[in-house]
C-alpha cells in the first residue's frame, strides 16, 4: 500500500520538471521571474507568490497566453503548499484555459492534468483524478519528451494499482520503467521499481517481487530523494507480512519509525505506522499495534488525507477486537465502512474503466488515421457529402449548449441565492462570536482591574504597616522591653512577611510589562523559571506583539506562564522551546517539551487550562495541543490580530 500512495509522486516531480523547463525563451524576464519564485517557494512562499503574481500582471499585459499559464501553475503550487490542497484546483484549472490557448501549451497541459490528478488522488476521488489521467494520456506522441512521459504512465499505473487491476497497472508502470531506464533518473526508477515490486505481490508473485525491491534499495543508495529508501523498505515489509512473516516486517519498520523526523512526508509516515500495527497484531502483542495504528489514523487526520485509510480502520477494528475492546472495535467498522462505499463505489471503477477503453481506442484510431492518409485524396467525394451531415450536427450542437447554458444559468442563480443565505448565517455567527468574545474580554479586564486594585493595597496599606511595624522593633527605645530573641524573631517574621506579600502583589500586578517591552519580560521571566525548576527553554521570537493593547499583552502573558508552569508542574521535562511568529495579521505561538506526555483525549482540563482557553477566546484566537505518552507535548496558539 505505500507504494501505491506513493505511485502517483510523478505528478509532483512533474511539477518540478515545469519548474526547470519554460519552453519559450522569447520572453526572459517572464522566465526569470518564474524561476525566481520556485527556488524559494518553499522557504518564502509569500515572497514566491509575489514573483509569480508580477509574472501573470505582465504576461496578461502582453497577452503571453504561455506565461500566463506558467504564473498561475506556480500559484497553484504556492497555494496547496501553504494551504489545503484542494485550495488550489481553481488555480490548476485557470491555468488549464490559458495553456489551452498556448503555442507552446502542450506539455504544460499534461503537468497541469498530472497536478489535479494529484489532489484528488490525495482526497480518493480517484473518478476526478482519472479523467485528468487519460486527459494526460491522450497528449503523449513522439514530440513529448521522454521524462514526462514517463510520469504520466506512472500515474496511470498508480491510479489501476488504487483499483486493484495488477494487469493494468503493470501494463503501465512497465512502459514507465523502459523509458526511466533510457533516461537514466535514478529516483524515477526507484519508485517505478517499488510500484512494480508492490503490485507483483499484489499477484503472489513474492520472488520477482523482491528480486524488484532489493534492485529499488541498492539504487535507493544513489538517489537525491532521501524518501526513495524508506519507500522501499517499507514495501518490503508490506509484502512479508502478506507472507505472514511479521518479525521480518518489523527489522525494517522499526528503525525507519525510530528515525521519524517532521521532514518525511506524511503520507510515508501513515503506511509505516499502519504496517508496524499490523506486524503486531499479527504477533499478539495488541497494545502496540493500537498504539501504531491510532498514530496512522491521527496523522492522515491531521493532514486531510482519504487515501487507502479504509484499510487503516479495518485493521484497528481487528486490534481492538482481539483487545476485546468491542466499542472501539464497532466504531472502526462503521468508519471503515463509511470510507468504503465513498472511495470504492462499484459505478466509479466502472467509468475509470471506461476511460480506459476510451483511451485504447483512440490509440488504435490513431494508427488508423495514419494509414488512412495514404488513401484520403481518393475519399474527397465523400468529404462533399459529410458537409451536409456537418452543418446538421453543428446544429444540433448549437441547440445542445443553447439548452446548457440555460441550464447553467438556472443553476449559478440558485448557487447565488444559496451562498447569500449562507453568508447570512455566517455573518450571524461572526456577531454571536463577537459578543461572546467581548463578554469574555471585559469579565477578564475587570479581573485584572481587581488584581491591580488587590495588589496596590497589599503593597500599599498591609506592606506599609508591615515596614512601620519592622522599624518600630527595630528602634532603639525597645531594646530593652523585649529578649533579643524574641525580638529579632519577630523581625525576621515581618520581614518575610513583607516580602512574601511584595511577591503575591507582583503575581497579581506583574510590574515588568510596564517598565519592559512584552519580549524582555518573557526572557527575563523564562531565564528565572530555568534557574528554579532546572528546565532549559528555549525562547525564539521573530514577531512583535506590541500591536496588541496592553490588556491583550498581559493576557498573552500570564497565557505563557501558566503553560510554562503546567510543563514544571507535570511533563518532568527537560527541555522546552517557545517560539513567536507573525505572518500578516495571525500571530502563531508554538510551546513545546520533551516530558512524558499524554493523551489528551483522556485528561479533563484542570483551571488553570480553562481560564487559557477563556483568554485566548477573548483574543480571537484557538488553541490546539497535540501529545501523546513518552513523547512530549506541542501547544499552538493562534491570534487573529486583525
Amino acid at each position: 500500500m505505500i507504494c501505491s500512495a506513493l505511485s502517483v509522486r510523478g505528478q509532483e516531480l512533474a511539477d518540478t520538471y515545469a519548474g526547470t523547463h519554460f519552453e519559450d525563451s522569447s520572453m526572459p524576464d517572464i522566465k526569470w521571474l518564474i524561476e525566481k519564485g520556485r527556488q524559494i517557494e518553499r522557504i518564502a512562499p509569500d515572497s514566491a507568490w509575489l514573483l509569480y503574481q508580477t509574472a501573470y500582471r505582465i504576461s496578461k499585459a502582453r497577452k503571453y497566453t504561455y506565461g500566463v499559464s506558467m504564473a498561475l501553475m506556480r500559484m497553484a503550487r504556492t497555494v496547496a503548499l501553504t494551504r489545503e490542497r484542494k485550495e488550489a484546483l481553481p488555480w490548476y484549472q485557470k491555468a488549464l484555459t490559458y495553456a489551452l490557448q498556448s503555442d507552446h501549451g502542450k506539455n504544460l497541459m499534461i503537468m497541469l492534468h498530472l497536478n489535479i490528478a494529484s489532489i484528488y488522488n490525495h482526497y480518493g476521488d480517484y473518478h476526478k483524478a482519472a479523467d485528468h489521467i487519460y486527459a494526460a494520456l491522450n497528449l503523449i506522441d513522439e514530440t513529448v519528451p521522454e521524462r514526462l512521459a514517463v510520469y504520466v504512465y506512472n500515474g496511470a499505473g498508480g491510479l489501476h494499482m488504487r483499483l486493484h487491476q495488477p494487469e493494468k497497472t503493470l501494463y503501465y508502470i512497465e512502459k514507465s520503467e523502459t523509458i526511466a531506464r533510457h533516461v537514466g533518473n535514478t529516483d524515477l526508477t526507484v519508485f517505478i521499481l517499488s510500484n512494480k515490486a508492490h503490485t507483483l505481490a499484489s499477484m503472489q508473485r513474492y520472488d520477482e517481487a523482491e528480486r524488484y525491491f532489493q534492485e529499488a534499495i541498492a539504487l535507493a543508495a544513489g538517489a537525491e530523494n532521501p524518501s526513495a529508501k524508506e519507500v522501499c523498505l517499507t514495501g518490503m515489509a508490506e509484502m512479508l507480512l502478506a507472507q505472514g512473516r511479521p518479525q521480518e516486517a518489523l527489522q525494517y519498520l522499526e528503525p525507519a519509525i525510530r528515525s521519524d523526523s517532521r521532514d518525511k512526508p506524511a503520507h510515508i509516515r501513515i503506511f509505516q505506522y499502519y504496517h508496524a500495527g499490523r506486524a503486531y497484531l499479527q504477533t499478539h502483542r495488541h497494545n502496540e499495534a493500537i498504539h501504531f495504528l491510532r498514530r496512522s489514523v491521527d496523522t492522515a487526520r491531521k493532514y486531510g488525507i482519504r487515501d487507502r485509510m479504509q484499510q487503516v480502520h479495518t485493521t484497528l477494528a481487528a486490534a481492538f477486537g482481539t483487545a476485546r475492546q468491542f466499542e472501539n472495535a464497532w466504531e472502526q467498522e462503521k468508519i471503515a465502512s463509511i470510507l468504503k462505499d465513498s472511495l470504492m463505489a462499484q459505478e466509479k471503477v466502472k467509468a475509470i474503466d471506461q476511460l480506459e477503453f476510451k483511451y485504447q481506442s483512440v490509440q488504435k484510431d490513431v494508427a488508423i488515421a495514419k494509414k488512412d492518409l495514404l488513401i484520403s485524396n481518393q475519399k474527397s467525394q465523400i468529404a462533399r457529402k459529410n458537409l451536409l451531415i456537418a452543418i446538421v450536427s453543428i446544429s444540433s450542437l448549437a441547440l445542445v449548449i443553447t439548452l446548457g447554458l440555460l441550464y447553467r444559468n438556472r443553476q449559478h442563480r440558485q448557487r447565488l441565492q444559496d451562498q447569500k443565505l449562507r453568508d447570512m448565517e455566517q455573518e450571524r455567527a461572526l456577531l454571536e462570536q463577537e459578543k461572546e468574545i467581548k463578554i469574555m474580554q471585559a469579565l477578564i479586564s475587570g479581573g485584572e482591574k481587581e488584581r491591580t486594585r488587590l495588589a496596590r493595597e497589599l503593597h500599599d496599606g498591609v506592606g506599609g504597616r508591615l515596614a512601620a511595624l519592622q522599624i518600630y522593633f527595630s528602634s532603639e527605645q525597645h531594646t530593652g522591653t523585649l529578649k533579643p530573641e524574641i525580638r529579632t524573631e519577630i523581625i525576621n517574621m515581618l520581614e518575610e512577611t513583607a516580602e512574601e506579600i511584595r511577591h503575591t502583589a507582583h503575581n497579581l500586578m506583574p510590574d515588568v510589562l510596564t517598565r519592559y517591552s512584552f519580549e524582555e519580560a518573557l526572557e527575563m521571566y523564562c531565564v528565572q523559571l530555568a534557574q528554579v525548576a532546572q528546565l532549559h527553554i528555549d525562547l525564539q521570537i521573530h514577531a512583535s506583539v506590541d500591536t496588541l493593547p496592553p490588556d491583550g499583552r498581559l493576557s498573552l502573558y500570564r497565557i505563557i506562564q501558566e503553560l510554562l508552569k503546567n510543563i514544571v508542574k507535570h511533563s518532568g521535562a527537560t527541555n522546552a522551546a517557545i517560539q513567536i511568529n507573525r505572518n500578516q495579521d495571525l500571530l502563531t505561538i508554538i510551546i513545546e517539551d520533551n516530558g512524558q506526555g499524554f493523551n489528551p483525549a483522556d485528561q479533563r482540563p484542570g483551571l488553570g487550562l480553562q481560564n487559557v482557553e477563556n483568554r485566548i477566546r477573548a483574543l480571537n484566537g484557538t488553541m490546539t495541543i497535540e501529545s501523546s505518552p513518552r513523547h512530549g507535548t506541542i501547544v499552538q496558539l493562534e491570534i487573529n490580530l486583525s
